[in-house]
């Protein structure tokens, strides 16, 4: 009987103990977990304050320094795909819009926004089907900015890759973007871009007015140097086009005016001495 006793009371001792050491641990972790909850308030503060500023590196020191972002801190997604875009690693940037997007508490207009960045960073890739699947939804959106962006990604893509079905899209969302915002001067380049690379694969003479149409647009709103290169080269086109001296002069007077706005403008200073010296011979 004795033993039978001593035996039940080790075995009770031992339950003792392990619950002891149980709630000890667990005490232990809350105490962790709290912690880690107040730094990852603190680094998520910070983050914010040195993207805000622009001060991207910082901002991505303290985001990578949270143990936990999940729901409670999409929006740390969001800045690092723009941090990671920005560094031109557009895969992990994608991981990252995907993420804001599962743990998005933000308004509508950041949902748009991570989904234009979607687009443009897979059309960055190249991936021309994974960014089409957005498409539909990016359409629907009232805000230019968004739209722009995806709009950016096909004008890029066709470019790249001569593709007039990329450029086709990018004339579509463009013309959206530009029908909420007809005062923004990046919207109307970019269309003007379209146009003027349409008239380079396709040969399509029409194509160059729309493109010198938005380049004098874009200048009226925003006088500046690839505006002035840009309608340049729209004006060089049409001159090849038409052979009207008209259009040459203009093109040199475009390039001038880009140089002078930007002496460090390689381009436009490379495509003013071309021209300069093609007059001198013709």
């Amino acid at each position: 009987m004795k033993i039978k006793y001593i035996i039940q009371k080790l075995q009770l001792i031992l339950i003792i103990f392990i619950l002891i050491t149980s709630s000890c641990n667990n005490e232990k972790n809350i105490s962790n977990t709290q912690k880690s909850s107040k730094e990852d308030i603190k680094n998520y503060w910070e983050a914010v304050k040195k993207f805000d500023n622009n001060e991207f590196l910082k901002a991505k020191q303290y985001l990578l320094n949270m143990k936990n972002i999940g729901s409670s801190y999409g929006y740390s997604y969001f800045m690092l795909g723009i941090i990671y875009e920005k560094e031109q690693n557009f895969k992990i940037a994608i991981t990252n819009f995907n993420k804001y997007l599962v743990n998005i508490v933000e308004p509508e207009n950041f949902e748009m926004s991570a989904i234009g960045h979607l687009m443009y960073n897979y059309l960055k890739l190249g991936k021309i089907t994974d960014s089409k699947k957005y498409n539909k939804k990016i359409r629907g959106s009232n805000k230019a900015f968004p739209l722009s962006l995806a709009g950016l990604g096909y004008l890029e893509y066709g470019i790249k890759y001569k593709s007039l079905y990329a450029l086709e899209i990018a004339e579509k969302i463009l013309l959206l973007a530009f029908s909420i915002d007809n005062k923004n001067s990046n919207i109307l380049n970019s269309l003007g871009r379209v146009y003027l690379n349409s008239t380079f694969i396709s040969k399509n003479k029409q194509s160059i007015d729309n493109a010198i149409k938005y380049f004098e647009l874009a200048i009226q709103i925003t006088p500046k140097d690839t505006h002035y290169n840009n309608l340049g080269v729209a004006y060089w086109k049409k001159y090849e086009f038409t052979k009207n001296a008209e259009f040459l002069y203009l093109s040199k007077n475009n390039f001038s005016k880009a140089v002078k706005y930007n002496k460090n403008f390689n381009k436009a200073k490379n495509n003013l001495i071309f021209i300069t010296n093609y007059i001198k011979k013709n």
